[in-house]
């Protein structure tokens, strides 16, 4: 079974949305990042597709024991997505 966030998209629905992927992502490729892009685009919302070089799927989780570069990378990223939407105050 496959499940895929492209089937649920459609013209009252589609969200604003931050797609962070590496380029390197076995599980997400970014052919399909950026067929959701623009599939929400043209649904009616906004939607930021951030490509991160040489990383694979989950490259910003948090991990103990480590700088967690992407993981504050990404996270500033999201912060400055939902100020612009409108949801965060600075």
């Amino acid at each position: 079974m496959t499940f895929s966030p492209l089937h649920n998209i459609k013209k009252n629905n589609a969200l604003p949305t931050l797609f962070m992927v590496g380029d390197n992502d076995k599980l997400v490729p970014l052919k399909t990042a950026q067929k959701f892009k623009d599939l929400t685009e043209e649904n009616g919302a906004t939607c930021i597709l951030k490509v991160y070089k040489k990383q694979e799927h989950g490259f910003f989780n948090y991990k103990p024991n480590s700088n967690n570069k992407y993981y504050k990378i990404t996270l500033k990223e999201l912060e400055s997505f939902l100020h612009k939407l409108g949801y965060l105050q600075k």
